[in-house]
């Protein structure tokens, strides 16, 4: 597979470690994380730079049906890119970063840069993570010791932003859901201009942003509404439906799959 070669592997941790811990999102104003075991999912693509870590096995990610499943342990998917991930029951890390506000230099958007086959320092990472799921409480220093590793493998925060980004980050600092006409107006341009622009420099439509960005309200409200279809709702989606075919598409599977529909799952905030 171009840009995803075959990494040697060896067991990371042992099942028995992760197993009896429930599923944990981290929340943070720049980035979600998301660590638990998945099946395999449906080609999707995300509305942000993702990276992965495998915890237990490794996992296996392809472009396009006409490729060949690569063996992965770590591995950075850009924004905007189609692909498949099969982590084969075990427990892996899924790391997002805003494309419009990016919380690490390796994840500022580059629409069409290849995935890469291996993070940086990936040894530390796994082992913050692993700490980190084994807690039982959302604690400070481990969340801060994660951040630290999470430089470490995704580099500094980055220093200048295009002007989508500007844009966005002025327009999602005021309102909780995006709107391309205001939009347009605030940058004096045509509302398919900036249309254009969202796939230029970010490298994703303004639709997928936008379902992104409700996304992330939902998962905000999610503490206090209980539901996760509930917490869609109120976040902007037009119906349970909507949501649904929505989560699908960015994910690759349902989110009761993805183990945060049923609330057997531990959700914490954290400052990045």
């Amino acid at each position: 597979m171009p840009g995803i070669p075959v990494c040697p592997w060896s067991l990371a941790f042992p099942v028995s470690q992760l197993a009896p811990a429930p599923p944990l999102v981290l929340l943070g104003p720049r980035s979600q994380l998301f660590v638990g075991p998945l099946g395999r999912g449906q080609p999707h693509t995300h509305a942000a730079n993702v990276a992965l870590v495998a915890l237990e096995r490794p996992f296996l990610l392809r472009l396009s049906a006409d490729d060949a499943w690569a063996e992965q342990e770590s591995a950075m998917i850009p924004a905007g890119t189609a692909h498949e991930l099969d982590p084969q029951q075990g427990w892996c890390a899924v790391i997002y970063s805003e494309i419009y506000a990016p919380r690490w230099e390796l994840m500022q958007p580059a629409p069409g840069q290849s995935p890469l086959g291996a993070l940086n320092a990936v040894g530390g990472l796994k082992d913050a993570l692993l700490r980190l799921v084994q807690s039982s409480t959302a604690d400070t220093d481990l969340i801060n010791e994660l951040g630290q590793a999470l430089r470490g493998s995704l580099g500094p925060e980055p220093q200048s932003f295009n002007r989508m980004q500007l844009a966005l980050r002025t327009q999602l600092r005021e309102q909780d859901d995006l709107n391309l006409h205001a939009l347009a107006m605030a940058m004096q341009l045509s509302p398919s201009r900036v249309q254009h622009l969202f796939l230029k420099e970010l490298g994703v439509s303004y639709k997928r942003l936008q379902h992104w960005v409700r996304f992330r309200a939902a998962m905000r409200k999610l503490g206090n509404m209980g539901s996760l279809t509930d917490a869609a709702l109120e976040g902007g989606f037009s119906d349970s439906s909507h949501f649904s075919n929505a989560f699908k598409a960015m994910f690759g599977l349902s989110a009761r799959d993805a183990g945060i529909a049923r609330g057997g799952f531990r959700l914490w905030q954290c400052p990045w």
